[in-house]
């Protein structure tokens, strides 16, 4: 009965032909690229790649396990040939 009377004197406070104000929760929508987390993952190898090779550089190891985290096939054959080309030379990357 309480909570009725207090109804009614609010809507008494309102200015005639005005709608009782609601309140509302904002809506949120959304819209997730479906090839996001592909695009992440294959910058995230690529990423991992190339500081596996820039790693192994430093000492020109082809050998480096660590190459086959992120290659495999020709990309990770082209990785170790580059580095044994430049063992074979005594070069090293130093930055």
């Amino acid at each position: 009965m309480a909570g009725l009377i207090v109804l009614a004197a609010l809507t008494a406070c309102q200015p005639a032909g005005s709608e009782p104000a609601v309140e509302t929760q904002p809506s949120f929508t959304v819209s997730l690229d479906p090839l996001a987390s592909i695009r992440d993952a294959v910058l995230t190898a690529y990423r991992g790649m190339w500081r596996d090779f820039s790693d192994a550089a430093q000492t020109a190891d082809w050998n480096d396990p660590d190459l086959a985290d992120h290659a495999t096939g020709d990309a990770e054959a082209k990785l170790r040939y580059g580095l044994f080309l430049a063992s074979e030379k005594g070069q090293v990357v130093k930055g």
